[in-house]
């Protein structure tokens, strides 16, 4: 079934809740989802801008991109002060990729040493952080790209740098802090990127050096007590079900919440463990699930990427294997799609097949051929459970079609 699909239409109105312009996000619990709308910013009530020090090109590429918030029936409860708004994407329990329930980031230009902040709030506006987060920036050349450093986990924890320098872990509903910890050198951070694991932070960040950057791990547990961890690990995943995914020189391998090697790194790359099982990469080797004493539990599986979504894992590429689809008790669900062409997965179990007669649709061991003249992107929001999001270029730019296969 192929259905229009046209985003709601909000209408132009300009209706202020408050009555008067405001330029930050009062919090209330009686907003409604808040929809951002593009607009131009009051001049002279930019916040954290200093207009003498911009030149006019400046100042008018990004008043063009400044956005508001509204309420669901049009009124502006923020003018456009913003620089970005941006839906937070986690992955819930079962692997799938989603747009986070609770939260939402906002962005804005506030000078300093990092530019930028940006603030945390909930999606409805019932509660906010304020603009107290950094936005930590890289220089790549002569581009100056920002680098925003919040990231979800599995819905259940947001981790943000405040200004003040702490790393802190938030409650997505509330907005309430459950964890603070002070960072070293945060002023010289150029990227971090923290997870929670069975109630243990890991934090993996980055120093910018004059000989190129610096790459530091450290662990905690929620009451701010360090973990240790090998010195020789380098990079370090979650810990789940007792242990964490952590690589060296050598290669990958798993450590137990004590730092203690339990399965020596020498994979060319590992996967965290779920229900008894991780997999596991050897280059010339393929794709193997070990248990947690490092015995192999399948034989080798020969194809390019491996990625987990639902309850399946779905292996991909142009290798012999690519297509394969296994199951949560790693047992096949079809054969190897490999003679089709190449295979991307995307979420709910769906996976794309291009051939040289078409894209197909694939589910488990059914495909459907898309339709003439429409495409499919590869996105965590173009994808539901028995539907995909379809686009079709017309003379007015594109359109998009629900369409349900049957």
């Amino acid at each position: 079934k192929l259905e229009p699909y046209t985003p709601a239409d909000r209408g132009e109105v300009y209706i202020r809740y408050w009555g008067e312009p405001r330029f930050t996000l009062t919090p209330s619990p009686d907003y409604g989802p808040l929809v951002a709308f593009r607009g131009s910013a009051v001049t002279g009530h930019m916040v954290g801008w200093d207009l003498q020090e911009w030149s006019d090109d400046i100042y008018y590429s990004m008043t063009d991109r400044l956005y508001g918030l509204m309420t669901p029936d049009g009124k502006v409860v923020v003018e456009p002060v913003y620089n970005d708004v941006t839906d937070i994407v986690v992955k819930d329990e079962t692997g799938r990729y989603d747009t986070y329930p609770g939260a939402r980031v906002y962005t804005q230009y506030a000078g300093g040493p990092h530019r930028y902040r940006y603030t945390v709030s909930a999606t409805d506006g019932s509660w906010t952080t304020g603009p107290v987060f950094i936005a930590l920036s890289d220089t790549i050349g002569d581009e100056y790209e920002p680098y925003f450093g919040y990231y979800g986990y599995d819905g259940e924890a947001l981790f943000a740098l405040r200004e003040d320098g702490y790393l802190i872990l938030l409650d997505p509903y509330t907005g309430q802090e459950k964890f603070a910890q002070p960072l070293p050198e945060y002023q010289d951070i150029s990227a971090f990127s923290a997870d929670l694991g069975e109630d243990l932070v890991t934090l993996s960040y980055t120093i910018n050096t004059p000989d190129g950057y610096t790459t530091h791990l450290l662990c905690w547990d929620l009451a701010g007590n360090s973990v240790a961890l090998p010195p020789e690990v380098n990079i370090l995943w979650p810990y789940s079900e007792g242990l964490a995914a952590a690589r060296t020189d050598s290669g990958w391998g798993y450590i137990d919440r004590d730092g203690r090697w339990i399965i020596s790194p020498q994979y060319t790359y590992a996967y965290s463990f779920e229900n008894g099982h991780a997999l596991v990469e050897n280059s010339g080797e393929g794709y193997f699930f070990i248990n947690p004493r490092g015995k192999p539990l399948t034989d080798p599986i020969n194809t390019d990427h491996a990625q987990r979504t639902g309850e399946y894992w779905i292996f991909t590429g142009y290798k012999w294997d690519a297509g394969l689809v296994l199951d949560g008790n790693l047992q096949p669900v079809n054969s190897p799609l490999l003679h089709q062409g190449y295979v991307s997965v995307m979420d709910y179990g769906w996976a794309i097949v291009s051939t040289d007669n078409g894209i197909l649709l694939v589910k488990g061991t059914e495909s459907w051929p898309i339709p003439d003249g429409f495409y499919l992107y590869s996105n965590p929001m173009n994808v539901r459970e028995h539907s995909v999001l379809l686009t079709r270029d017309d003379e007015s730019g594109y359109e998009q079609w629900r369409w349900t296969p049957t």
